[in-house]
């Protein structure tokens, strides 16, 4: 029998701290990789001064390079930037037991979407910030455009729910994402 690694989708309010927590998870447990997206759109300034952990920033002509050279690409147009991902790559990661986690927008059409197109079925975790909290991280970012936009939990598999000492929630969060990974690997 194959041991496929897990496929992790960690969703919640923008601002929630998904990717800290992923971030996190990423220095510490083994086999596991982020499912980086490509896009054309413009990194925010935050990403320009840190990186970014979930984007490949690109030009038009090189997302198009991309798109075609992969045998299989999830693409989508939001906001008039081209996102994608080569699934060809990413299932064969999962094949070899690699698990692969992303930070996705509360939006379930498109997680819905993802159910169908990996060679596993993702594991959905919300983490579940209250939206106060999450807005003023915004906020403080100065990233107001995307304060208040989602306010409701989605079905998932988990829930994380901070309790605002980052230490102790990277903790509990990389504990249960092994947790996960050790089950799929059985």
């Amino acid at each position: 029998m194959k041991v496929y690694g897990t496929f992790i989708l960690v969703t919640g309010l923008y601002g929630a701290g998904k990717t800290s927590l992923v971030s996190a998870a990423l220095l510490s447990v083994e086999k596991l990789e982020y499912l980086k997206t490509t896009t054309t759109r413009l990194p925010r300034p935050e990403e320009i001064a840190h990186g970014s952990l979930e984007y490949d920033f690109v030009t038009r002509s090189e997302y198009e390079f991309r798109r075609r050279a992969s045998q299989y690409w999830d693409h989508s147009e939001v906001g008039g930037y081209e996102y994608g991902a080569d699934i060809d790559r990413i299932n064969q990661k999962l094949a070899h037991g690699v698990s692969v986690i992303c930070c996705v927008a509360p939006d379930m059409a498109v997680i819905l979407e993802m159910r169908t197109l990996y060679a596993t079925p993702p594991v959905l975790i919300w983490v579940d910030t209250p939206l106060a909290i999450a807005n003023a991280r915004l906020l403080a970012s100065g990233d107001d455009s995307r304060a208040a936009r989602v306010e409701h939990r989605l079905q998932s598999e988990s829930v994380v729910e901070p309790i605002g000492n980052l230490e102790i929630d990277q903790a509990n969060f990389i504990k249960m994402l092994t947790q996960y990974m050790d089950a799929s690997r059985r």
